[in-house]
This record gives C-alpha cells, structure tokens and sequence, in this order.
C-alpha cells in the first residue's frame, strides 16, 4: 500500500490520530500501517499500532508492535505501560514487571509510574495501595484522559470486590 504522493510518515500520524479522536479504528490502522511504510524505525507508529491492535483484541501482534516500539525507543514510556498492561491483563505477570521495570527511571510523581505501581500493588492483594497510586496517578495525568478514565474503572473494580 502506497501513500499519497506528498504525505509523510509524520502527516500519516496525525490522520492516524485524527481518526483515532473519530473512534475510526480502521482507518487509523491503515495510516499508521501506511506510515510505517515509509518509517519503519519510527517507535511512536509501532506504538500506535500496538494499541488499535490491542483493541481489536489482536493479543499478540499488539504484543509485538508493542515490543518493536520500547526496542526502537527505549525512552517509549507509554509503549512500556502498555506493553506491560497487556502482559498484565494476560495473566502474564512475569513478562509485565519486566515490561514496567523501566518506568521506574521516571520520577516518582510520573503518572505511568504510578499507575505501574499500582496495578503491581493490586497483583499483590494490596487494594489500598492500589487506589492510592491509581488515584495519585490520575491526578498527575493531565495528557490522556482515556488512560485516567480506564485507571477509574480499576478503582471501581477494586472497590466493588472489596
């Protein structure tokens, strides 16, 4: 699949993340598919397309653009969260500590960190400190109003089994 002649891999990410605003799953994966074409190394575009893939439900091709993202970029710190999660919610818990591990290089405040920090305290029965750092988390997280509104159902869930 070519693209248009005058767009580039960075103008294919912002249509990807327009359609992605539109809840136009499809399309975003076809310009984020189109635009790793022309920038294969490009850890953001696999990032991207690990999430539209995880919401497809696609686990292990998610896993792998995922993988290929924190590769490309080490410093890819939603990749690792995300990577994580889905480890996580796999019942892969091994593979999610590793996955996080380098979030603990963010500073303790960071969203990401706390939210890693806990959904570990959830895996290890402790649902206090589990709603502290989700909390805490989302009250730092001023970028992704998405991520705070899956982290309130966490804390919902956590609640309701409590």
């Amino acid at each position: 699949m070519s693209a248009e002649p005058g767009l580039d891999a960075e103008e294919l990410l912002h249509l990807a993340l327009r359609a992605t605003r539109r809840n136009d799953a499809d399309a975003a994966l076809k310009f984020v598919h189109r635009a790793l074409a022309l920038a294969p190394a490009d850890a953001r575009l696999h990032h991207l397309e690990g999430g539209l893939l995880a919401e497809r439900g696609a686990l292990e091709p998610a896993l792998a653009a995922l993988e290929r993202a924190v590769a490309l970029d080490p410093r890819c710190w939603g990749a690792h969260f995300q990577l994580g999660l889905l480890y996580s919610t796999s019942g892969r818990l091994d593979e999610a500590r590793h996955a996080w591990a380098p979030l603990d290089a963010l500073h303790d405040n960071h969203p990401l960190r706390r939210f890693k920090t806990g959904l570990e305290s959830l895996e290890r029965g402790d649902d206090e400190a589990c709603i502290e750092q989700l909390d805490a988390g989302i009250a730092a997280n001023h970028e992704s109003e998405a991520l705070n509104a899956n982290m309130r159902m966490v804390i919902e869930q956590v609640r309701r089994k409590g």
